[in-house]
Formats: C-alpha cells, sequence, structure tokens
C-alpha cells in the first residue's frame, strides 16, 4: 500500500517483498540529518539537485545522475526545491536471493550512467504495479542495475571491504562499536574509553567518526533508529516502540525518526501495513 503526503512517497512493491521505493516529487528545499540505511540504496534524479554529505566531502547530482550508498554507509543529505528522485531500497534477503554481493564502496556515490539511471526510473515504475510476472521483470532490472554499479566500481578503482578503522585504537573502536550497537545496556562513556587508550575523548570521537561515517552519540542513535524501524514494521504501536527504544516520549521518537528517515513513525508503518489504519 502507497503513502505519500505532499511531495513524499514511499512504499513497498508489492510483487517483490525487500524492494522499497522512496519517491520525491518535487515540494521545497530540505534535509535529511546524518544517517545511514540498512538496504542498498540506488537512486536516480531527475530534475533539480540531491547533496550527500559523506565524511570526506558533499557530492552533488543533479538531473540524469545517480547514487549509489551501501547498507550502513553514514551520510546526510539536502536537496533543492524542485527535486524529483526515484529511489530503491533494496534489503539484504533480497540481494542475496538475487545472488548478489555489494562488498565494495564508492568513493564518489553519484554515477553519471546512462544505463543505470533508465534501469532505476524504470524499476520505480514497475514497482507500483502488480501482476503476474512482474517479480521476474523486477528481478532482471535490479540484477542489470547492480551490475552497472560493480562495473563502475570497477572502473574507478573504488575499494572493496569494510570502511577502514584507525590503526592506532582500532581495537577500542570496535569495542566502542558493539557496546553501542547492545541497545539494551547503556554504553561506556568515551571518555572512559579514551583514558584506557590515553587518547582525548576528541581524539576517540575523530578517529570513531572516521571509521564508521559519524560520532559515537550520533551512530547510537542511528542504531537506536533502526531498531524503531524493524519494530513498527512487526506492527508494534509507535507509542509503545518509543518506550522500548529508550526515547522519552513517541513526540521523541517522532522527531528522531522523521529527521533520519524522512518519514514519521506513523507513516512508514503505515506503507508496510496496508491493512492497519494509518497512525499518525
Amino acid at each position: 500500500m502507497r503513502r505519500k503526503q505532499a511531495y513524499l512517497e514511499f512504499f513497498p512493491a508489492p510483487a517483490l517483498p525487500g524492494l522499497e521505493v522512496l519517491r520525491l516529487q518535487g515540494g521545497p528545499s530540505g534535509r535529511v540529518g546524518r544517517h545511514a540505511h540498512d538496504s542498498l540504496i540506488l537512486a536516480a534524479v531527475s530534475h533539480g539537485r540531491r547533496e550527500l554529505l559523506l565524511t570526506d566531502a558533499a557530492h552533488v547530482a543533479g538531473p540524469g545522475d545517480c547514487y549509489v550508498l551501501e547498507p550502513g554507509r553514514m551520510h546526510a543529505c539536502r536537496w533543492s526545491a524542485g527535486c524529483r528522485v526515484d529511489c530503491l531500497c533494496i534489503k539484504d534477503d533480497l540481494l542475496k536471493s538475487l545472488n548478489i554481493d555489494c562488498l565494495w564502496m564508492l568513493f564518489d556515490p553519484v554515477c553519471k550512467d546512462a544505463e543505470l539511471y533508465t534501469a532505476v526510473r524504470e524499476c520505480a515504475a514497475l514497482a507500483q504495479e502488480e501482476g503476474r510476472g512482474q517479480d521476474r521483470k523486477l528481478r532482471q532490472l535490479l540484477r542489470h542495475a547492480v551490475g552497472r554499479v560493480a562495473s563502475l566500481v570497477s572502473a574507478s578503482g573504488s575499494m572493496s571491504g569494510p570502511i577502514p578503522e584507525d590503526a592506532a585504537c582500532g581495537p577500542v573502536l570496535a569495542q566502542l562499536r558493539q557496546s553501542l550497537a547492545d541497545l539494551e545496556t547503556e554504553p561506556p562513556s568515551c571518555a572512559e574509553l579514551a583514558r584506557a587508550a590515553g587518547l582525548s575523548p576528541w581524539e576517540l570521537s575523530r578517529a570513531f567518526a572516521r571509521a564508521f561515517g559519524a560520532p559515537p552519540r550520533d551512530y547510537r542513535l542511528f542504531l537506536r533508529v533502526q531498531a524503531a524501524k524493524k519494530r513498527l514494521a512487526q506492527g508494534q504501536a509507535p507509542a509503545y516502540v518509543a518506550l522500548e527504544m529508550g526515547f522519552f516520549d513517541q513526540s521523541h521518537l517522532t522527531r528522531r525518526f522523521r529527521g533520519l528517515v524522512g518519514l514519521t513513525p506513523g507513516r512508514y508503518a503505515a506503507a508496510l501495513a496496508p491493512d492497519a489504519p494509518e497512525r499518525r
């Protein structure tokens, strides 16, 4: 079931579980704070300007451009008034079923490739439809699109594997990341870990941001919102999810969720549960 409000539209593909479409259709300029996705993102910009803010620089996609974001890559984004983007969100289970491996990272996520642009636009349009054989067509388009990305990675010399950690304090960074991922317990403070590593809290925070794309506090918030998304997709009420994930109240969850996802928890849940009443 599709949910649309003004210039933003979000819907799962009815014919192919694991594929979701987020569509920006004009409207005013805007931005989303630093976040990451648990999906592979393939997007095509048809009008206006979309800017991706990574740890190294700002990367701009204009009309006819695509951009690619690997699962877990931290970034912020902003867009111009009138911007139009078709964005495919491809879940890990779907990638595995297609025998697609995306263990790579593009230094510049913006791709100027006509074949990829066409494949993304066609896939986004086809994802709206239901009918016999739609899943097969979508799978073919996705394989072609990701194949084009792999070719661009190979041609550009982009690195394979995860973002490298700072060698001098890699074990401490790994320990901090693991403790942040355990949402059931309160992580040790950066000051405590920094003292153990002989670093200042600022040095440790900067090293963590270089390795994982965001400072520890922002990274922890991203993980909490990702966990909230999973609970909402299972049909849990936003008020209950807010309590479970340690937010002050539903309003606090809504502000953080909308800032990182671009939708309210209610709209996100309603799009994934077509038979349920829409929750604001």
